[in-house]
């Protein structure tokens, strides 16, 4: 088994040779880049994150309303 942390560490989990694969991600990635840096940059994060949540067998979350935003999304 695989465990990612966070979104940029999902790169590493896509190649790995584990079977089971697990993303845990604490808070909204793309909310968080948004906060930090500019528009272009979030727009990046919002499309790399949309692709690597699906790369996990398994996505966590530290909140509810982490997991509920990612449900809708």
């Amino acid at each position: 088994m695989v465990h990612a942390f966070n979104v940029p560490s999902a790169f590493a989990m896509r190649y790995s040779k584990g079977t089971k694969k697990v993303l845990s991600i604490h808070g909204v990635f793309s909310e968080q880049v948004k906060k930090l840096h500019s528009n272009s940059v979030s727009s990046i994060a919002s499309f790399t994150e949309s692709k690597v949540v699906k790369w996990a067998d398994k996505l966590t979350t530290d909140s509810k309303i982490s997991k509920n935003e990612y449900k809708k999304n």
